[in-house]
């Protein structure tokens, strides 16, 4: 097997690997180490790298099943739910080219070998193929061993086609969980869980487990690594905290804030009817819808935030919601929230101790709404210095929830922390459980819901929670709960 960086060096015998990376040549495959200080990088070609060109003799118009083993031989630092290493086929098309044409599934960043398969046909019209086996790690971070590279002249169907087959014990256990979990069977789930995190080497110990499942919506494997990097960094989340007490201003009112990336005037018919609600509603001078343009005046946004608003937008808006409370407390709605009249009071007074956060048990927390009457609550500044911490030391991450980790994480190993919530009110009805996460229309599908059901609602709960999927009109009918929203017909004109 010879190696080059020439990509233009086309044979069966050739082994093209990208400048980032060093390869050593093994007797059934091949050792990749990346030298790349940048995200997402590294890859080796079997057959060669050029794209413009058919390699591993690949033919137009034919099926493949390209396959390889991976084993994780050094832990990637980052990224943290995109696990990266894969197989993909880039192909070159009435003259364009186009990446990753195929993928295979991606192998987790856990030790361990992991079967890997891509099928696909090459279109008539392709002019160039190549596979390209991704390694998607930056120096000193992350080392793989490629094996058993194979590619055969058809498309393997069965169950298992482009599915990452586990040879690693601890981790079909943890899968298991997983499965077990999203089946709604905990106490089985909680049974493997426990098991593979017992071959972990130094495991970290959840004394309780309540707080670990509480909320997961499955990834358990992904909730342990976050836990177990607030647990290695709690001393530095609690520096960072305590080094932005300076910048805490008391504006001397509780302001009210939203956010709408965009601008105002590019907001869907929903969110701006939602906005007005607000601006009616809020107490003059209060309330302050920012975007993108005016954020800045506000807060300070460091360059490891920027650099997430446009491919992470809820983990952006997650952190300029806490970096606004921590700086001035206050009021926080997302877009998607309706509010009644009289909102504005009902939550400062709902807001008892520090933070008032619905909540629904000692560790899962929703972060539509937030109040904090004054700068520099307690958890608002940990949960602000945590996100700040992981993307100054972290590049990507896909988790949708890890706000919600973060704090869960937070009130598991500094438990005085639960002191600081204001409690639950108790006018909440039945239908606003955490069984619906305060979430309406997922409760009534939009349709068909009895009128004295929603005046109850509405009556007892000062704001009420939407989907962004709701903005959508072309979808709800005009007796939906969005276009009496939108409408204000009854009981929305309360």
């Amino acid at each position: 097997m010879t190696v080059t960086n020439d990509a233009n060096v086309v044979s069966n015998e050739v082994l093209y690997c990208s400048e980032d990376v060093d390869v050593e040549v093994l007797e059934n495959g091949y050792r990749v180490v990346p030298k790349s200080t940048k995200m997402f990088c590294g890859m080796v070609c079997p057959g060669g790298g050029n794209a413009g060109c058919f390699n591993l003799g690949m033919e137009t118009g034919k099926s493949y099943t390209i396959s390889v083993d991976i084993t994780v031989i050094k832990l990637y630092k980052t990224p943290f739910a995109q696990d990266i290493p894969k197989i993909a086929v880039d192909i070159t098309n009435e003259g364009k080219y186009f990446a990753g044409f195929a993928n295979s599934m991606s192998a987790p960043n856990v030790y361990g070998t992991f079967h890997l398969k891509c099928s696909f046909t090459l279109p008539v019209n392709c002019t160039g193929a190549r596979c390209r086996l991704h390694l998607g790690a930056i120096k000193d971070s992350g080392e793989i061993i490629f094996s058993n590279f194979k590619i055969l002249s058809e498309i393997v169907t069965n169950k298992r086609n482009n599915i990452v087959e586990y040879d690693c014990d601890w981790y079909n256990k943890l899968k298991e969980a997983d499965r077990l979990f999203k089946n709604k069977n905990e106490q089985e789930s909680k049974k493997f869980f426990l098991a593979a995190i017992q071959e972990i080497e130094n495991p970290l110990k959840l004394d309780q487990l309540d707080s670990f499942f509480s909320g997961s919506k499955g990834e358990l494997y992904l909730r342990y690594r976050l836990y177990q990097w607030v647990y290695d960094n709690l001393d530095k989340i609690a520096k960072i905290a305590k080094a932005s007490e300076e910048q805490r201003c008391d504006l001397g009112y509780v302001p009210v804030f939203s956010f709408w990336q965009q601008g105002l005037g590019n907001a869907p018919v929903l969110m701006s009817k939602f906005f007005d609600k607000m601006r009616e509603y809020s107490p003059k001078n209060t309330l302050h819808i920012l975007d993108d343009a005016s954020i800045k005046f506000w807060v300070e946004i460091p360059d490891v935030i920027q650099k997430i608003s446009q491919t992470r937008r809820a983990l952006y808006a997650d952190y300029i919601r806490v970096a606004l409370l921590d700086r001035y407390g206050g009021l926080w709605l997302d877009s998607t929230c309706w509010v009644r009249k009289d909102f504005y009071d009902t939550l400062l007074d709902a807001c008892t101790n520090d933070v008032f956060m619905f909540h629904y048990n000692k560790y899962s927390v929703s972060s539509w709404l937030i109040c904090a009457k004054k700068p520099a609550s307690r958890l608002i500044s940990l949960i602000k210095a945590a996100l700040l911490l992981w993307f100054e030391n972290n590049d990507d991450i896909n988790n949708y929830f890890m706000f919600h980790c973060i704090v869960a994480a937070l009130l598991h190993f500094l438990p005085e922390l639960r002191n600081d919530f204001s409690p639950m009110p108790e006018y909440l009805p039945e239908c606003y459980d955490s069984k619906v996460k305060l979430v309406l229309p997922s409760k009534y599908k939009f349709e068909n819901v009895k009128k004295e059901t929603l005046q109850e609602v509405i009556k007892s709960c000062p704001v009420l929670k939407f989907s962004f999927k709701d903005h959508d009109y072309r979808k709800f009918s005009l007796d939906s709960i969005v276009s009496m929203a939108i409408r204000d017909q009854e009981p929305f004109n309360l």
